[in-house]
C-alpha cells in the first residue's frame, strides 16, 4: 500500500497505483474500501484487473451478484482466463445458495386444519368482490433497476441523526425485494459519497427504473439545493460548494437511464450550524435588520424535466426525523406501501403523503412533483 501510495504521488491519476491500492485492500480484507478504490478506476476506463479485484471483494461481502456481472466483464476483456472462470462459479453457486435459503426463509407457514363448526360459519360469509388486476403494462417495466441509496446519521461538525440509517436500510431492503441493483452507503464523507455516485454512474445507464434516494441533513444556499456528507463544517458560505453536494449531482447520474427515474429526499432536518451561517450572512447584508426570515429545509430542483422527484416535507421547510430507534413517519410510510402489489408509483407516493399528513397533524406535508405520466407498478 506504501508503494502505491507514493506512486500515486509521483503520478497523479496512475492508473496501474489506484488498482494496486484496489488489490492490496482486497488482500488486507478491506471489501468496501477495495470497491470504492477500484469502482473510481472502472468509472474513467474498463480495467479488466479492477473488475477482478472488485467482483472477488463483492463476493467475499456476500453480494454476488455483482460479483458475477464484475467476473462476467472480467471474462470479456481476459476470455478464457481459468481463475476468473471458477470464481464465477463459484460466485453462482453461492448465489443459488443463498436465494434458497431466502426463499425457504419466505415461505408461508403451513395453514392449520380449521374446525368443522368454524368451516360452517366461514361457508356462511359472502366471497369477496374479484380482486382488481393492475393494467397490463409493457415488458420493459420488468427490466433492468438500478438504485443509489445512502443514509447519513454521524455527523462530525453538526448535529447527529437517529433514525437516517434505519431509514436507508429499510429503503435498501424494500428495494432490493423489488429486484433493485442497489448501491449502498452510510456515513459517507464527500469523497466516499463522490464515489458511490460514480459507481451509481456506471449501472445506471438504459435502466428501465432507476431510483436516488437519500436520508440525512439537507441546506439550500443561494437557491442551490445541497445533501451534506458527515465531513461539512459548514465554516464559510465560500465553503459550501466544496464541502456539500448538490442535489443536481446525483439527480445527472439518475438522468442517464431511460425509464421511469425517482429522486427521494428526506433531508429536510434542521441543521444549526447552517441556519447560524446564513443568520450571519444576512445580518451583514442588512437582512436581518429589515425583519428577513432565515431559510430552511430543501429548495426545489431548478430543472425537474423528466423526474419524479419526492421531498419528505414541504419547499423550504423541515421534516421530523421520528422516535430513537425507529424510522422517519416518511420515509417508514414509504417503505411499507413500496411493496404493495399492483400499485401504480404515482399512487404509492400520494398514499404515502396522505398518510404522512394525517399522522403529523397537517405540520408535515411532502411535496411531490411528477414529469412521468405513464403507468408504472413497482410490486407486480
Amino acid at each position: 500500500m506504501a508503494d502505491f501510495n507514493q506512486l500515486g504521488r509521483k503520478s497523479p491519476g496512475n492508473k496501474s497505483a489506484a488498482i494496486g491500492r484496489g488489490a492490496a485492500l482486497f488482500g488486507r480484507g478491506d471489501f468496501d474500501a477495495a470497491i470504492a478504490e477500484l469502482s473510481e478506476v472502472l468509472r474513467k476506463d474498463r480495467e479488466a484487473s479492477a473488475f477482478g479485484y472488485r467482483g472477488r471483494a463483492y463476493a467475499k461481502n456476500g453480494d454476488y451478484v455483482r460479483a458475477l456481472s464484475d467476473f462476467d466483464e472480467f471474462l470479456k476483456l481476459e476470455p478464457g482466463d481459468r481463475d476468473a472462470e471458477r470464481w464465477r462459479e463459484e460466485a453462482r453457486s453461492e448465489l443459488a445458495a443463498q436465494r434458497k435459503q431466502t426463499s425457504a426463509a419466505t415461505r408461508p407457514p403451513a395453514v392449520a386444519a380449521i374446525p368443522k363448526s368454524e368451516s360452517q360459519q366461514i361457508a356462511a360469509i359472502p366471497p369477496l368482490p374479484p380482486a382488481q388486476k393492475p393494467a397490463q403494462l409493457p415488458d420493459k417495466f420488468t427490466g433492468k433497476r438500478v438504485a443509489l441509496v445512502i443514509g447519513n446519521a454521524a455527523y462530525k461538525h453538526v448535529a447527529t441523526l437517529d433514525n437516517t440509517i434505519n431509514d436507508a436500510r429499510i429503503m435498501r431492503d424494500a428495494l432490493t425485494k423489488l429486484g433493485f441493483e442497489v448501491v449502498y452507503g452510510e456515513n459517507l464523507d464527500r469523497r466516499a459519497m463522490g464515489r458511490h455516485i460514480g459507481e451509481f454512474g456506471s449501472i445506471v445507464r438504459e435502466a428501465d427504473a432507476a431510483i436516488v434516494y437519500f436520508a440525512g441533513h439537507g441546506s439550500t444556499f443561494a437557491d442551490i439545493p445541497y445533501v451534506v456528507p458527515i465531513d461539512s463544517k459548514y465554516e464559510t458560505l465560500s465553503d459550501i460548494p466544496a464541502e456539500l453536494i448538490q442535489v443536481e449531482s446525483l439527480v445527472s447520474e439518475l438522468r442517464r437511464a431511460k425509464g421511469v427515474r425517482l429522486v427521494i429526499l428526506d433531508a429536510c432536518r434542521d441543521n444549526e450550524r447552517e441556519i447560524e451561517l446564513k443568520r450571519q450572512d444576512a445580518a451583514v447584508k442588512g437582512i436581518a435588520a429589515r425583519g428577513g426570515a432565515v431559510s430552511r429545509g430543501l429548495a426545489k430542483l431548478q430543472n425537474p424535466d423528466g423526474l419524479i422527484v419526492v421531498y419528505s416535507t414541504q419547499h423550504m421547510t423541515t421534516a421530523a426525523d421520528g422516535k430513537p430507534g425507529g424510522n422517519s413517519p416518511f420515509t417508514g410510510t414509504l417503505a411499507r406501501h413500496l411493496v404493495t402489489p399492483g400499485v401504480d408509483i404515482k399512487d404509492v407516493l400520494f398514499r404515502t403523503a396522505s398518510e404522512v399528513v394525517k399522522q403529523s397533524g397537517g405540520t408535515q406535508r411532502p411535496e411531490i412533483a411528477i414529469s412521468l405520466f405513464e403507468p408504472f407498478v413497482l410490486a407486480q
